[in-house]
């Protein structure tokens, strides 16, 4: 994509792009090999500003109406998580580009995200499971009681968290700190067939934090990715091979 090489200022709305910030960072990755993956994508198309982290395990992005010409940039962890730390709700803030950098200007402080760097970020459309539409299992549950739950099974170990889908429930089963499995079950919505699931207990965790009240989860086959979805916000998430 061809990027524009200056704009004029365009305004955006602090409170979602703080959301929007806040609902990629935790798929960062922090993997020296995979450089790529500690930097986050803003990517501008049509009028809508999508922001995007990977780690090869699990990607996040989040879209936004912000009028930036087209184009992509990259910016590391560290400076989106300064942005995040700048932006107050209700504040005026403005994105540009200058001299083909994308740049936010916050009260008086210029933050230049892409410090000249011209990282090409991958094809994160290509990672995106081509079965997700009306195919599979959906299920709406809420980000307290998977909270809730995951406290009554223990899970603060880094042991995956098998997932059983039925009518109106979702059963977790997790190893506690004795290897043995503990159970707990939330209410759910359930639309489609019975299915199972065993997910990352740790990225289930930051899952929840990251999105509030309730969340909808797509799940077409017990080995394919998982796809959690909030607004304009989306998780897709690796399952794991497991002896069920």
């Amino acid at each position: 994509m061809e990027k524009a090489i200056n704009s004029v200022p365009v305004p955006v709305d602090t409170k979602e792009l703080k959301r929007a910030i806040s609902r990629v960072l935790p798929c960062v990755s922090r993997d020296d090999y995979r450089l790529i993956f500690q930097y986050v994508l803003f990517e501008s198309k049509n009028g809508l500003l999508t922001l995007v982290a990977a780690d090869g395990f699990r990607m996040a992005y989040a879209t936004l109406k912000v009028a930036l010409p087209d184009g992509e940039w990259v910016v590391h962890h560290t400076d989106v998580r300064e942005l995040r730390t700048l932006l107050k709700i209700g504040q005026k803030a403005d994105l540009r580009i200058n001299q083909g950098e994308l740049v936010v200007d916050i009260k008086g402080t210029t933050l230049f995200l892409t410090r000249g760097n011209e990282l090409k970020y991958v094809n994160w459309r290509a990672y995106l499971p081509a079965s997700f539409g009306t195919d599979g299992t959906e299920i709406i549950f809420s980000t307290q009681a998977m909270k809730k739950a995951l406290k009554e099974i223990r899970q603060k170990y880094p042991w995956h968290v098998k997932l059983e889908v039925a009518e109106g429930k979702i059963k977790l089963r997790c190893k506690n700190e004795k290897g043995d499995f503990e159970e707990a079950v939330i209410p759910a919505d359930v639309k489609g067939s019975p299915i199972k699931i065993a997910l990352d207990g740790v990225y289930l965790r930051q899952m929840v934090n990251a999105f509030s009240k309730e969340v909808l989860l797509k799940i077409d086959h017990p080995y394919h990715p998982a796809l959690f979805q909030k607004d304009n916000a989306s998780w897709v998430v690796m399952s794991a091979y497991v002896d069920w």
